[in-house]
Parts: C-alpha cells; structure tokens; sequence
C-alpha cells in the first residue's frame, strides 16, 4: 500500500485541457475606463464579459494571475442551489423564493451555455450525485428531492448506488442530471480569453493596493501604475484583503485542500465511476470527488481556518479517499493544491452596493462555481441600468462577523463542532 506518497505542489495544474496561462502583462501606467474591476476570477471575469460586450472600456486589475483564487482552485462542481435553504428564510416571500432558486438554476445553466457558445475546453461533465454517509441523512436526501423535482432527478437506494459507484461507503444519493464539473482553471481561463476578445483588458502582478474618489471618479493605484474609472467592481473574494473593510468583516476565510491520483487505468477509472458523474457528501466537512479528462480522481473537502494547510491534512485526505475507494491503495496522489475560500455569515452570497458607483459579491461559501458567474452578471447589468437581478439577490440575508480574531478563533471552533457531529 502506498502510505506516504511523495507528492508535487501544482499549479496551475499540468492538465489543462490543451489551454494554456494568457501571461497577462502587469500594470506600468495611468489609465482611464469605464468600470475597474478588482479580481480576475469568476466574478470578475463574468462581470468583465458583460460590460465589454456592451460595449463599455474595462480594466480587470489581478494581484497575482488569471484564476490564482478560488475561481482556479476548486473542485470543480457546478451546482444548483445556494449552501444553505431558501425555506429557511422567513423574510421572503414564495414568489421570491422562487426567484431566487429559478436564479440558481440559470446559473448552472449559464456554465453550460458558455461552455457550450465559446467553445471552452475545460471537459464539462453533466451529473453530480449527492450522497448519504450515515442514514439520518437519507430524509434529507428526500427532501433535496422534492425540491429538485423540476430537474428530473433520481433517488438512488443503496444497491442501485453500487450499480453506478464501486463503493461501499454511502447508503444512498441523489442524481442531478443538470449539475455537472468541469476543469476550474481551463473554464476561468477560458473565460478570460472570451473576455479579451470582446474588448475587456487584463493586467496580472497589479495588486490594487488602495482607491479613492476624484471628482465623479474613482482613482485605483497599484505597485506601477493608476486607473481612473466611473465604476468600481469589488471581486477578489477571500483575496481582497484590507482594500474594502467593510467586505473584509462580512466573510471568513478558510483553507480548502484537493489532491490529484496519477491517471488510473482507463477500466479502473470506468469501473469506480461509469458514468463519470461527481459527487459530494452529505457531512458539514464534506469530501467531494470526480475524475477528471486524464482518469484523475481530483479528491478534495478537507478545510482549515488558517491560510496554509498543515502537513496532515493531505494524509487525512489519502485515508479518506481510501475509505471510499480502497481498489486505490496503490495508487498515489501526484499532485495537490489549496486555495482561500469565503464563508459568508449566513452562508449566501453576499451581493450589494458600497456606495452608487462601488459594487461587490463575495461569499459564495462552497457554491460559487455557479453563483460567482451569475452574480458577476446581476452586477454588469445594474451597471448598465438594470439592477433585477441585483436587487433578487440583495435579499439574501447579509450580515457583519465578529472581529477578525475572534472570527478566526470562531471558525476553528466551528471545525471542530463540525468533526464531532460528522464523526456521531
């Protein structure tokens, strides 16, 4: 059994999809747009897309590179729905409720469009399974069910679970046949090219260090250079930092870690997944697994509050994938990363306004492989004048954490709650 592989820090990953980085020059003088906007993710991208479609003068300012963030980092699920359950939400009405669920469906659809339209090789996948560990989750399962109705999905007992996963680990799941994965980094590098060509412009290494107004402007400035803009666009997510506080005090970050197997066998690879669907759990630290267009099995779900990851999650993750999938004892991790995600306080995306000419989203909380586009959307649409969609999603609850320490103190308390009630 391969206990303690020796594993390569990648990234960007080595399997992208035939893509390759677009090595974005870095900022070096004064510039005047439209909108500015701060991130080159997800949300920015999608944001960027729009605006420069219509035909607005963009700037997208990226600290580090294209999809360095979360956007380029995750697992690559494309899901319906939001983290936590609309029903919950006693401040909304039906209609509204339905709005904003409608909105989540439009927004995995919005991945498979574009993939689709733009001709983006990132190895789109239809298909996620949620799973049952312990059976107490199975009414949860029927009540995910009954609310997904309207995609066609399926239940799936036990055995017919073993007809379509070499697994003895989950008591049954769901199917979505709607939901689906893809390669993270290919899609947002993929978007970034789309971007470019519709007139948007991307500088990467131009971290915005601060932004201040100057008459009916905005002035941003980085290391080399300056932007002056009529709108600002705040999307770095976890990675902003201190450039907005107020921002910075509406989410906590965490540490997600994923691990890569070398490309098992193409009949092995076949037999643990026939139908290459994706699948996540149903635990509070869930694990979430897929294989990718190589026959890795890209495994991910363990999370710590602090930036970096210690040296025993990645053997955690080994014995967990282990637990699903034993037939991969002698199958080695060989590659594995990390990246900051954000926690929202009531685990919605957190969409809104700073000021009239200052916009943000943030928080997606596990769920922004969909969300993150739609929201980048709503965003460039009310900044050209129709703030639907902005407005459905300014309904989802939004609130202040407590200090950053004591967020920080809160959020490892948090895991070790979630440990204890996923281990009962």
């Amino acid at each position: 059994m391969v206990s303690n592989p020796v594993l390569t820090a990648a990234y960007p990953p080595p399997y992208l999809e035939g893509q390759s980085p677009l090595h974005c020059p870095p900022l070096t003088e004064a510039i005047s747009v439209d909108v500015a906007v701060v991130g080159a993710g997800l949300t920015g991208l999608n944001t960027a897309l729009e605006l420069a479609s219509a035909g607005l003068k963009v700037a997208v300012l990226e600290a580090q590179v294209i999809g360095a963030g979360a956007s380029g980092r995750s697992g690559g699920q494309v899901l319906v729905g939001y983290e936590q359950s609309l029903d919950g939400l006693k401040h909304i009405n039906d209609a509204e409720r339905q709005e904003l669920w409608a909105l989540s469906v439009a927004a995995v659809r919005r991945v498979r469009n574009q993939v689709a339209t733009y001709r983006i090789p990132c190895n789109w996948q239809s298909g996620v399974v949620i799973a049952a560990v312990k059976p107490r989750q199975i009414k949860r399962l029927e009540a995910k069910a009954r609310t997904l109705a309207a995609l066609d999905v399926s239940l799936w007992d036990k055995n017919a679970l073993q007809n379509n996963l070499a697994s003895c680990r989950y008591l049954g799941a769901l199917f979505d046949p709607l939901s689906g994965h893809l390669n993270p980094l290919a899609y947002t590098l993929g978007l970034a090219r789309i971007a470019k060509e519709k007139g948007a412009t991307i500088f990467e290494h131009s971290p915005v260090t601060a932004y201040q107004p100057a008459g009916d402007k905005l002035v941003l400035s980085t290391p080399q250079g300056q932007v002056a803009a009529r709108q600002l666009v705040l999307a770095g997510n976890a990675y902003l930092g201190n450039l907005a506080p107020p921002l910075a005090r509406r989410i906590l970050p965490f540490t997600s870690s994923i691990a890569a197997t070398a490309p098992l066998p193409a009949g092995l690879a076949s037999q643990l997944i026939p139908g290459r669907f994706a699948l996540f759990d149903l635990n509070t630290l869930l694990d979430y697994f897929r294989l990718d267009s190589h026959n890795r099995l890209i495994f991910g779900g363990r999370i710590s509050a602090g930036p970096t990851p210690p040296k025993s999650l990645l053997l955690q993750l080994r014995k967990r994938m282990l637990r699903v999938f034993p037939q991969l004892a002698e199958h080695p991790f060989e590659h594995h990363w990390h990246g900051r995600l954000a926690l929202s306080r009531y685990q919605f995306p957190d969409v809104g306004q700073l000021a009239a000419n200052v916009y943000y989203a943030q928080g997606y909380s596990g769920q922004g492989m969909a969300l993150a586009g739609q929201c980048g959307e709503a965003i460039a649409k009310a900044i050209l004048g129709d703030k639907t969609q902005l407005a459905l999603l300014s309904l989802l609850p939004q609130g202040y954490l407590p200090s950053p320490a004591l967020a920080q103190w809160a959020g490892a308390l948090g895991l070790a709650f979630a440990r204890l009630k996923d281990w009962r």
